[in-house]
């Protein structure tokens, strides 16, 4: 079972997430057959290295469901750096590999049509394309790893190797039949929805380079990334906003001072709108928000009234408790549609 290197942001970011959860070291430290020291090391970020085993059963711990497991590794990464050097690289092997195969992504119906169009045009069965994958023949072809070295790897990893990286892929022929065929939204790693890209495009006799590059225009197109993938993004909609702070007229001293302070809200808002759509999934940010529109449209005055309550005082609730409170207001909804007016109407505002 591979290792992870501990590092301090590891650490910290562990110790962050139980902290939020309200959970004791001991009972984590439990959860893995370790002592509370143990524990106490891995949090100071003092301990030489962690199975990837131990590490996932932690987060596991720290979840009430698969939902909030994923949402644990988002902020795990979130919280921890994303950026480091060739020679950095190896000591941060574990977020990489939470974020390429233990992140869940949801399927968009965009990619299983771009997918089963080529599969159409190949005339591939799924079987072929399992067995191509299987084969992984541009790692085995490549003259800088050993045939031991693969053989021996830890399928579906990525390793950091003498300078370069590799990952040895495997998937069974059902989890691919789901993947492409299901009618169900689904969810899978990012490694895997790009992997069948770059070996559908190396089938059509694309080099590996061209192959990689089609791949990844494709799920950046369609809002697939990682989150280093994202977090380059929002660096670049940073620079764009200093820009934008140059243009806008938010600064602009000529203006009353409460046209300024609605400009800045105005701002922030919408930067805040676009950092949420960049963090989460293609269909699940446009259903978002195509309802907060609606909502918008429908009923301005009640829907500046809800979302005008101050949540604040939730910010530090458990996951399953925040699931339960958005439950209730849906429930709610439901019971004031059939109500009957009691008195005349009166502002919400």
């Amino acid at each position: 079972m591979p290792r992870f290197i501990v590092t301090q942001n590891m650490g910290a970011a562990l110790k962050n997430l139980r902290i939020q959860r309200n959970v004791k070291a001991i009972d984590v430290a439990k959860s893995i057959n370790k002592t509370g020291a143990y524990i106490s090391k891995l949090e100071k970020g003092v301990l030489n290295t962690i199975e990837e085993s131990d590490l996932i059963e932690i987060i596991h711990y720290l979840s009430d469901d698969e939902e909030q497991f994923n949402e644990n590794i988002r902020q795990l990464l979130s919280d921890t750096t994303m950026k480091y050097s060739k020679e950095e690289s190896q000591n941060e092997e574990w977020q990489l590999n939470l974020d390429l195969f233990h992140r869940f992504i949801s399927v968009p119906k965009e990619y299983k049509t771009i997918v089963q169009k080529k599969i159409e045009e190949l005339d591939l069965t799924i079987s072929e394309l399992t067995d191509y994958i299987n084969s992984n023949s541009d790692l085995y072809n490549d003259e800088r790893f050993s045939k031991e070295l693969l053989d021996n790897a830890e399928k579906n990893h990525w390793y950091f190797n003498n300078g370069v990286s590799f990952i040895v892929v495997h998937v069974e022929e059902d989890t691919l039949q789901n993947i492409i065929y299901s009618e169900e939204k689904g969810a899978t790693n990012y490694s895997m929805l790009l992997c069948i890209l770059v070996s559908l495009f190396r089938l059509e006799k694309y080099s590996h380079d061209e192959s990689y590059s089609n791949a990844r225009k494709i799920l950046n197109k369609l809002h697939i990334q990682t989150l280093s993938d994202k977090d380059a993004i929002m660096q670049a909609y940073d620079k764009r906003d200093q820009m934008h702070t140059i243009l806008d007229q938010r600064n602009n001293e000529n203006l009353p001072e409460e046209d300024r302070k609605l400009l800045t809200s105005l701002y922030e808002i919408t930067r805040k709108i676009n950092l949420f759509a960049q963090l989460h999934d293609i269909e699940y940010s446009n259903e978002r928000l195509s309802v907060m529109l609606n909502n918008l449209t429908e009923d301005p005055i009640l829907f500046m009234g809800y979302i005008g309550v101050d949540l604040s005082k939730l910010k530090n609730c458990d996951f399953q408790i925040k699931k339960e409170f958005v439950s209730a207001v849906k429930d709610l909804i439901e019971e004031y549609s059939i109500r009957k007016p009691k008195s005349p109407k009166e502002e919400l505002i």
